[in-house]
């Protein structure tokens, strides 16, 4: 089975069911303490923790909570660790974050999806096109020190 909106295979009717609910405003769990509604149990279960005194979800690092376990060991790694777990199978280069592993495999790409709206000049990273625009503006923040 699979969803006739995304594509995404299901072996479980009940798995595409539950994962329809990604696609519609329907929101079935609904918290009874501040009103808010999620659209899986998972979710609504993280969520109940907000309300919850358990200090189980604590730094023991800098003292900061944490709504769940996942989120407390993403600070950790993004926060006090060196840990790099994310790595590019083409170069080797890690990342602290999916996304920012994502971000950089453009790298290895012709693509160039980020385009200026003056000149229509296209860039392989958002912050190329940034610096690139301020040939537009004449602006220059960067002055030589001499």
């Amino acid at each position: 089975m699979f969803c006739t909106l995304c594509g995404k295979n299901f072996y479980y009717r009940q798995n595409l069911k539950i994962h329809l609910r990604v696609h519609s405003d329907k929101r079935p769990f609904k918290c009874i303490l501040c009103g808010k509604a999620f659209k899986s149990a998972p979710e609504f279960k993280s969520h109940k923790l907000v309300h919850s005194d358990d200090r189980s979800f604590k730094c023991n690092l800098c003292d900061r909570f944490f709504k769940g376990l996942n989120h407390r060991r993403a600070h950790i790694r993004l926060i006090h660790s060196d840990e790099r777990p994310f790595q590019c199978t083409l170069c080797g280069v890690s990342f602290k974050t999916k996304s920012r592993l994502k971000q950089y495999s453009v790298v290895h790409s012709n693509a160039r999806p980020f385009k200026c709206d003056q000149c229509d000049k296209c860039f392989k990273a958002n912050g190329e096109l940034k610096i690139h625009k301020m040939v537009h503006t004449a602006e220059k923040p960067h002055k030589c020190a001499q």
